[in-house]
């Protein structure tokens, strides 16, 4: 349709089926390329705009557009694009990535120059099982979040179909896409390894470049779900039939033999037992085992492998023993643990995970230990057994270097460092609590095969706005509060959560964690109107996934915002945050509400029949909040040493017998730690200009954290 003056050696070829604004992005992210190259594009019978798009293109490049009815097959797509294409080199690239460096597309042609290298790509892996699938801890990548690969490449067994780069004449050898994988799954792998049979390596490249996700097909199945279930059904039988196709060179492995056994060695072998290993090797390179003393004990293979023998055994039992943790699922276990501690059951959590962790650590199983120490974590972090959170964060982190290919350890060990962030911000250390918290951060950016976890990745950067927002920094706060939200509402965009209603719910729950927060944040930081909207926000989807504890939060955020603009509807919206927390039985929830509405009752210089009543019963004063579940909590405990809070009222709100009582202070009263935190976010920054007494840091009866220690 258009061309250019320079005759390009490559052609970008792409295959669209709607999606036309990401289309866009792709296109506007190439014009910086600076390597010459044609663009053919293959429509599968698009309905929105994107036949518009490339008519209207002012395209820089030689373009080529091609249009097909139906989205009958990608497969058949590429192999009608690539045959359209008149260039030496071929490059598949899908139209949902960004690419970040004009020399991207320079990287992929460097190696295929190599006589010995025949495709390159910008994700792939190293080994490949004998059932077809990959392992997890040899994926190397150049994601921008985080790239693995090491410059200016490195070789694989198979390259990803994010982006395929080869000479067009080898395509042609191997006889193109092998469409007899179906739809669309599966052919990377089989080009992959059809390359690999002519002779040729196959490598990954460092372009730093970003993968929206989602593609062409999954925008199809929120509205027909029965594809869902035929496209799992297509990635097994596509993986299976290239088991079949290529079982003689199945399994492969194209790590040197120093890392393969490293690995073996690693996994497999106590540290005695690695020392003695590597002395043998080294005798054997040396020249033989003369010098070897053969009646000295053989080295050990260290603890045995977590599926056999006594440990295993053990296992079984806690795990049928255990209340969280009676299946294998770690996403069903980990649900159930969150469940548990909501409920009030911490403490039973804890002596229960450790018992788990203890057997699972036997059994030499390090990815059911690495579960049970940071649910542990999890747990202790609600008790405030700040101690116990480290330890076993710490122990969980070991546990993950033991389990490296295991899927879900990178999530994990996230979650597990977040919690250790949280414990050091409640001691009194932000500067490491910080530090943890940006470590957990990196892990969770690639903690999905090279992809966030989504929710993971929402709750740290909350975590971060709270720590930010306790040292006064307000924009860095809002920042990463905001930087929550929006990861969690495109989690809940993209086409996996559309295909998983479970998965669906889980991210609305976590949006309205991260809500809850962002509306704290913007409270705290004098930005009331929009603290109101985050918190209604926040009530709208706590109530959408019928998640209690955030729609208490949530309501208590409104009663907070409406006592601040003078709201005649605030004692009520405190009243249905107190309600809604008896209600649900989640004690720990009532100190918030009952201080802000003894702060706005006194503010109104009195106190209405009952009140003492109503607060009777509620434990305000005997259950600290806890961090770990984010959303609100986390704000508590990191602001629970935060020093003098000044009372414009001077109104002190103390534990009674049965609830809490409202009192009048002297000017350096003070108030208890209940009372103090939720009185520190009803304040806003301006809180030391509206009169009153700064008070001293020693607390008034128990509070919720049971005494507390000067700042």
């Amino acid at each position: 349709m258009s061309g250019g003056a320079a005759q390009p050696r490559a052609s970008v070829v792409m295959v669209v089926h709607d999606g036309a604004a990401t289309t866009r992005t792709c296109l506007e992210s190439l014009r910086a390329t600076d390597e010459p190259f044609a663009l053919v594009v293959v429509d599968n019978g698009s309905t929105d705009d994107t036949p518009r798009l490339f008519r209207d293109l002012a395209s820089p490049w030689p373009l080529r557009y091609a249009r097909n009815e139906s989205n009958a097959s990608v497969l058949a797509a590429y192999n009608q694009a690539w045959r359209l294409a008149a260039t030496e080199f071929v490059c598949l690239l899908h139209n949902d990535t960004t690419m970040l460096e004009p020399a991207w597309l320079a990287r992929l042609l460097a190696p295929l120059a190599t006589p010995d290298v025949g495709l390159s790509g910008l994700y792939g892996v190293k080994r490949v099982r004998r059932d077809g699938r990959y392992a997890g801890r040899t994926i190397v990548h150049s994601l921008a979040e985080g790239p693995t690969v090491r410059a200016p490449w490195e070789e694989v067994a198979v390259v990803d179909g994010v982006c395929l780069c080869l000479r067009r004449a080898t395509l042609e050898a191997v006889g193109g896409i092998d469409e007899g994988y179906g739809f669309f799954h599966g052919y990377d792998r089989d080009l992959s390894f059809a390359v690999r049979e002519t002779g040729r390596r196959c490598v990954v490249v460092h372009a730093p470049f970003r993968h929206a996700g989602g593609g062409t097909r999954t925008r199809e199945f929120a509205a027909r779900p029965e594809l869902e279930h035929r496209d799992l059904a297509d990635r097994r039988a596509a993986t299976e039939r290239f088991a079949r196709k290529f079982a003689h060179r199945l399994p492969s492995d194209v790590r040197p033999v120093t890392a393969r056994v490293a690995d073996w060695l690693g996994r497999r072998a106590s540290p005695q037992g690695v020392r003695r290993w590597l002395v043998l090797a080294l005798a054997l390179a040396l020249g033989g085992c003369a010098g070897i003393d053969s009646s000295a004990p053989a080295p050990g293979p260290g603890p045995a492998p977590g599926r056999r023998g006594e440990g295993h055994r053990g296992m079984r039992e806690a795990r049928a023993a255990s209340s969280v943790a009676r299946d294998t699922d770690p996403v069903a276990t980990w649900e159930t643990v969150q469940t548990r501690v909501r409920r009030g059951e911490a403490a039973a959590v804890l002596a229960d995970t450790q018992r788990l962790a203890a057997a699972a650590t036997t059994a030499g199983d390090a990815g059911s230990a690495l579960i049970a120490h940071t649910a542990a974590a999890y747990a202790a972090l609600r008790l405030s057994r700040l101690d116990t959170v480290l330890r076993e964060a710490e122990a969980a982190v070991a546990a993950g270097d033991k389990a490296r290919d295991w899927p879900f350890t990178g999530t994990f060990v996230a979650r597990a460092r977040r919690f250790a962030g949280l414990a050091l911000a409640q001691i009194g250390r932000p500067g490491d609590a910080e530090r943890e918290l940006l470590a957990a951060l990196a892990v969770a950016q690639v903690a999905s095969l090279g992809q966030p976890h989504i929710g993971t990745v929402s709750s740290i950067n909350g975590s971060l706005a709270l720590l930010a927002a306790r040292r006064g920094d307000h924009d860095a706060a809002v920042r990463y509060a905001e930087d929550a939200v929006r990861m969690t509402e495109s989690g809940m965009r993209d086409g996996a959560s559309a295909r998983h209603p479970q998965r669906r719910m889980r991210l609305q729950r976590q949006l309205a964690s991260a809500q809850v927060d962002l509306a704290t944040i913007y409270f705290g930081a004098g930005r009331v109107d929009d603290a109101g909207r985050a918190a209604a926000a926040a009530f709208a989807n706590a109530r959408a996934v019928s998640a209690p504890d955030f729609q208490v939060k949530a309501r208590a955020l409104l009663a907070h915002v409406a006592a601040r603009r003078h709201d005649p509807r605030t004692v009520a919206l405190y009243e249905e945050a107190i309600a809604g927390a008896r209600r649900t039985n989640q004690v720990w929830l009532l100190t918030s509400p009952h201080a802000g509405l003894a702060q706005f009752q006194a503010t109104q210089g009195h106190t209405p029949p009952g009140a003492r009543q109503r607060a009777a019963g509620d434990r305000a004063d005997g259950v600290g909040p806890g961090a770990a579940a984010g959303g609100g909590d986390a704000l508590l405990v990191l602001r629970g040493q935060a020093g003098a809070l000044p009372d414009p009222s001077r109104a002190v709100v103390e534990p009674a017998r049965g609830g809490l009582r409202v009192r009048r202070a002297q000017p350096r009263a003070r108030l208890p730690r209940p009372a103090r935190h939720a009185y520190r976010a009803l304040q806003g920054p301006d809180r030391g200009a509206r009169g009153g007494g700064a008070a001293s840091a020693r607390p008034v009866g128990r509070g919720a954290g049971g005494g507390g220690a000067r700042r």
